[in-house]
């Protein structure tokens, strides 16, 4: 049987509960499945329920019991599967709660609708099976609402869990001061909504603190005290030096890892980390709440002024990795290593493993979602199933998607959405310009628009700032060719003498350039470069428009060439992935289709693959963990487009971009980064280089959540990986906005290995199975056979086998 003891199962946050044996994709439907009882409580339910098997309540022996917290101040204890035993075994009504309206609490928002009728308990509490204890945070006010005596506390409780009594030192008034740059700065519990739910890692509780509509001065806080003696543990104030930054993660609790590090999201504030203000930015915490490490997305900024908060969900730690996933309201998701957070870039998010667009984007059938914002709210959800892991999604007016994870990345296709961070350098060109990457550096090589048509070569450390312009002494008809491998960078090109011929240069730090070789074969266009297996490869088009390819070992000695039956009315391209050489062109054929053949040798080529699309120019190929190809459409604008698949056969999922060039792209990978570069169709040519995140492709749930927030709520029950087993359980809006507004809601169930099939939902059977109103932010609960849902109906409703 299993516990479930903190909000989304475990302090990883995964939102899985992996031995639930009962329920399965075989047997939750409309005939077999839905609500068996309710029980009634006091106030709304924001906190998540919590379920412990075999507790010996009040000395009657061992029941298995659902906990329920509520905004009244109150906590239940119900027994979790006997429809017969309806009161509570026992129920604590704790501190008054905070009744609203009152002017002091959102007033930012004139009058304050994101709560309704009280505040209580906001976030979800956590258990100590050790100690058989429950914490529990309440918020009170003291005097009339919206007086200026009024005086507002949170209050930290440690109950019994067989009896509900608080026990020795508890309650405590939660209290903490930081130093800043003025002195010291005091936590202020008028200012701060108890939102994000409790953790309780290593002996110690950590509370999380935001506001009320960002009604300030608040900041975001964390609160440590010890769980034995409920003593000061600490604080961390994420905005010391600032305002805002508040720690809400629409309910999601902080994260830790095994060693007691914490994890999370903060939300619009002060960005200044030479002052200490971590405003919209991951953070990583000491078990101590020491700073050990953060990350802030590169358009921060724009975050905070839009209200897009990177704090309006939570992260989760992903199994068996080092990584971490969360993203918020702008919808990206964000894969970070725990070790190297990253820290901020404002050239782009690079220097993490992996940054995406999420939600907003189109589904599995090339759908786009309404125009609408797409906030994350909470957090995803993660399972490793039988055939591959996944991680659900459910941002709001979008679809749920369950996006594939290979333990290491996403696996993309190119999306024209990301085509971001272009950057266009004052450099013109004639052809397309040459990326490749040395492992370090990024190379750019291009025909320059100078009289001359010199070629040109220089680097970049992030695919940005481009320095080190060697303007070589040679001069090219055509785009040219750049590779790197055994140590040296080798640049190819077409002479501007009469003859046209083929030419190889190499340098080993990028400067001076040297064993310039003129070989004897000759063409009208620029010719490609590929290294691999310890050999460079050079092809060409020749006079009669003959593919050509030969290859050598140290870019001047040269042998093995063929001559294909191939012919391109352009130069060819290059490329070397997994131990093989692939060659490409635009055909001979009157649509200019686009052609690649493969070769392990290099002299013999099978394979032939030959496109519907078609290109005046040579397409580039690049390995992102499966193909992607690149072109220049032949459509009037020549956009830019590409196509990814797991073979050369099977590229699909085209994206058209909204950038044009007036030649062949080129790609390039610096680290996990995939580079594009082009030379625009502006009249000057100017060469421009961005990076391509690209766009994973999820499978998608039939349905969209309804216009307005938050979204789904998600909860995964399995039996391990075992295939059948997975179900994604969302708790959502039935209909309306729930952001300011009490709304009906609706649960549903769908097959965790394919998102696309639901298996049930509550409103199948509305007369039997009616949720009431939608608990904002509150997953589903799934233990042992049932699933518990808290609503703003002033009931727990409870699902079952019926």
């Amino acid at each position: 049987m299993v516990s479930i003891i903190t909000e989304r199962n475990d302090i990883g946050r995964v939102s899985a509960n992996l031995q639930e044996t009962q329920l399965d994709t075989s047997n939750v439907n409309v005939g077999s499945f839905g609500k068996v009882f309710e029980r009634a409580v006091d106030g709304h339910i924001y906190a998540q329920p919590l379920y412990l098997p075999g507790v010996n309540i009040l000395g009657g022996g061992p029941r298995d019991v659902v906990y329920v917290a509520t905004m009244h101040n109150s906590v239940y204890a119900f027994d979790a599967h006997d429809p017969a035993v309806r009161n509570p075994y026992w129920h604590r009504s704790l501190e008054p709660s905070c009744a609203l309206p009152d002017g002091n609490i959102g007033f930012a928002c004139g009058v304050y609708h994101d709560i309704a009728v009280e505040i209580g308990i906001v976030s979800t509490p956590v258990i100590d099976l050790t100690a058989g204890s429950m914490f529990v945070v309440t918020f009170t006010r003291i005097g009339s609402p919206g007086s200026l005596n009024a005086n507002y506390q949170h209050w930290l409780h440690k109950l019994d869990i067989t009896t509900g009594a608080d026990l020795a030192g508890s309650p405590v008034q939660i209290h903490a001061s930081f130093l800043n740059s003025n002195g010291a700065i005091q936590f202020d519990s008028k200012c701060q909504n108890q939102r994000s739910s409790l953790l309780l890692t290593g002996g110690i509780l950590y509370i999380g603190f935001a506001s009320y509509c960002d009604s300030g001065p608040y900041h975001g806080w964390i609160v440590g005290y010890s769980a034995a003696t409920l003593q000061s543990a600490g604080a961390f104030c994420v905005t010391p030096n600032g305002a805002e930054g508040g720690v809400w993660q629409a309910g999601t609790g902080l994260a830790a890892d095994e060693g007691g590090n914490l994890y999370f999201l903060t939300g619009n504030g002060s960005f200044d980390q030479n002052n200490s203000n971590f405003g919209d930015c991951l953070i990583k915490l000491s078990p101590q709440l020491g700073l050990l490490d953060w990350f802030s997305p590169f358009n921060n900024q724009a975050l905070s002024r839009q209200d897009a908060d990177l704090g309006s969900g939570g992260v989760v730690l992903l199994p068996n990795t080092n990584l971490l996933v969360g993203g918020g309201k702008e919808g990206r998701l964000y894969l970070i290593d725990r070790d190297n957070l990253g820290h901020f870039n404002p050239v782009g998010d690079t220097q993490i493993p992996q940054s995406f667009q999420a939600t907003g984007v189109r589904n599995m059938v090339d759908n786009a979602p309404p125009a609408a914002t797409h906030h994350i709210h909470g957090s995803p959800a993660y399972w490793d199933a039988a055939d591959g892991a996944r991680v659900y999604v459910w941002g709001e007016n979008d679809w749920l998607r369950a996006y594939r994870f290979d333990g290491a990345r996403f696996p993309i296709v190119p999306g024209a959405a990301e085509i971001n961070f272009k950057t266009t350098l004052p450099e013109t060109a004639v052809g397309g310009p040459a990326l490749a990457s040395d492992g370090v550096r990024l190379g750019l090589a291009w025909t320059g628009g100078d009289p001359g048509q010199h070629v040109n070569f220089e680097t970049s450390a992030d695919g940005s700032n481009f320095s080190g312009k060697i303007v070589l002494n040679e001069m090219s008809v055509d785009g040219p060719a750049l590779t790197f491998g055994n140590g040296t960078w080798f640049i190819g090109w077409t002479g501007t003498d009469p003859q046209r011929h083929v030419n190889v240069i190499s340098s080993v730090n990028g400067a001076q350039w040297i064993n310039k070789v003129i070989l004897n074969e000759t063409s009208p266009f620029g010719p490609a470069l590929a290294f691999g297996n310890g050999l460079l490869f050079l092809s060409w088009t020749d006079i009669h428009n003959s593919l050509n390819v030969m290859s050598s070992a140290d870019g001047v000695h040269w042998s093995s060439k063929v001559t294909l039956t191939d012919m391109s009315a352009s130069g060819p391209g290059l490329s070397f992935v997994n131990g093989r050489l692939y060659l490409l062109w635009q055909g001979g054929d009157p649509n200019r289709s686009l052609n690649i053949m493969e070769s392990a040798n290099g002299t013999t080529f099978i394979n032939k693959v030959v496109l519907s699309n078609s290109s005046n120019f040579h397409p580039s190929l690049i390995d992102i963990g499966q193909f992607c190809l690149a072109w220049t459409g032949r459509d009037a604008a020549q956009s830019l487009n590409t196509l990814a698949g797991v073979t050369t056969h099977g590229l699909s999922n085209k994206r058209t971009f909204g950038d044009t060039a007036r030649g062949a792209p080129s790609l390039a990978k610096l680290g996990s980064t995939t580079f594009l570069g082009w030379t625009g169709n502006d009249p000057a040519g100017h060469v421009n280089v961005t990076h391509i995140l690209g766009q994973p492709l999820p499978t998608t749930s039939p349905m969209l959540a309804p216009m307005g927030m938050p979204g789904g709520m998600l909860s995964i029950s399995a039996n391990g990986s075992e295939a059948g087993s997975g179900i994604v359980w969302a708790s959502l809006p039935l209909q309306g906005d729930a952001n300011q507004h009490v709304v009906p809601g609706i649960l549903r169930a769908f097959d965790a290995e394919n998102v696309a099939r639901e298996l049930w939902n509550s409103h199948q059977n509305a007369g039997r199975d009616e949720v009431g109103n939608f608990a904002k932010f509150c997953p589903p609960t799934v233990a042992d056979g049932k699933v518990y849902l808290g609503t703003f109906s002033g009931k727990l409703n409870v699902y079952g086998h019926l």
